[in-house]
Parts: structure tokens; C-alpha cells; sequence
């Protein structure tokens, strides 16, 4: 588990993000005929946001004041999914 230093890292209700690696913008994935069947976030490094091939996703889970954030790696051909073992931990302020 890693700690990330969340003190400047804020999610707007229209999808922007700040201060969290390069991404400016997310989505909530909310489609899970594409092989994904947990709670995932898509981040972008633009603000348009787009198809989630050009994005990263996270798998997600909320444990009390916590955002747990885990990278997947995707392969879009096959709809292959893996977890990373790494868990980011992002608490609210």
C-alpha cells in the first residue's frame, strides 16, 4: 500500500481532476459489458476526456475516508483486465 501525498489533490463534480499525476480529467465507468466488473475510474490527460483506450483506468473502493486506487492494466483487443498489487490510498482532508 502506498500513501500518495493527497493534500492538493481535489475531483470536481464535472469530471475534473487537480493535482493528481498528469490526468485533468475523469469518468466513472459505468458500463461493465467491456470485461469490467468492479468499480473503476478513467482518467485522462486531457480535459475532453474520450474514448477509455486513451485514458487509465483505476480500480476503485471507498473504505471510510479513503479513495483506494489500484492501476489496471488493459488489453482493449481481447478485453483483458489485470489489477496491479500496488494500492493507492488517497484520504479526504
Amino acid at each position: 500500500i502506498s500513501i500518495y501525498d493527497n493534500s492538493e489533490i481535489q475531483f470536481d463534480n464535472d469530471g475534473n481532476v487537480h493535482n493528481f499525476k498528469n490526468f485533468k480529467y475523469y469518468e466513472l465507468v459505468a458500463d461493465f459489458g467491456e470485461g469490467i466488473d468492479y468499480d473503476a475510474i478513467v482518467f485522462f490527460e486531457t480535459l475532453n476526456g474520450g474514448n477509455w483506450s486513451d485514458g487509465e483506468i483505476y480500480k476503485f473502493e471507498i473504505i471510510s475516508n479513503s479513495l483506494r486506487l489500484q492501476h489496471v492494466k488493459t488489453n482493449w483487443e481481447t478485453l483483458e483486465h489485470e489489477i496491479s498489487n500496488e494500492i493507492l490510498v488517497l484520504d479526504r482532508q
